[in-house]
């Protein structure tokens, strides 16, 4: 079943990635995590007239904390509401576990995770829907796994939408246009 959702979600992705449009419908949004083994905080930002966002990830368990900085480049599946997105990150946490011979270990690790997930816009709600499959690459640290296959779904409140996004940007061009008219009229009249 795993593999078959996975599969689902990597095809959607990469069939996405075929088409060249703008995506997303939200500028920034915070929300809860659940994942296997974790569960977490969510915050994402779009980027600038870029079909791209980065995310920051907290992520918790009983045995570890992690903190992820993800760069997400998005395709849209269906309209803007339904895209797809693939990017990678970096993560740093702190784990305690007992090695082979019972011994405690505490300690620190970094590693690389790459991304690949389908995110949804909900029709006339400020929610923002997601589902994801990030490996945790651990290269350096105490972490007992060099590779922690992991999946997510994130349900985020939009605090900024694109009609925002778009409102400040008028008001930055009509103000623009207003003060090279005032730098024509102060022209002529020197």
């Amino acid at each position: 079943m795993e593999n078959t959702c996975f599969g689902i979600v990597l095809g959607l992705v990469l069939l996405s990635f075929s088409v060249n449009v703008q995506a997303q419908k939200y500028g920034t949004a915070i929300g809860l995590r659940l994942g296997n083994p974790t569960i977490g905080i969510s915050l994402v930002q779009r980027l600038q007239q870029n079909p791209s966002t980065i995310e920051a990830m907290l992520a918790l368990n009983k045995n570890q904390w992690q903190i992820n900085t993800l760069y997400r480049h998005h395709r849209p599946i269906i309209g803007k509401s339904l895209n797809a997105y693939l990017g990678g990150g970096v993560h740093l946490g702190h784990v305690q576990h007992t090695d082979s011979l019972n011994n405690a270990i505490s300690g620190m690790f970094y590693g690389i995770d790459p991304i690949v997930g389908i995110e949804m816009k909900m029709l006339a709600l400020p929610i923002n829907l997601s589902a994801h499959f990030k490996p945790s690459i651990h290269l350096i640290g105490k972490h007992p796994n060099t590779i922690q296959w992991q999946w997510g779904v994130s349900a985020r409140y939009i605090i900024v939408t694109e009609r925002d996004i778009k409102r400040k940007q008028r008001k930055k061009k009509i103000s623009k246009h207003r003060e090279d008219i005032k730098n024509k009229l102060d022209g002529l009249f020197k």
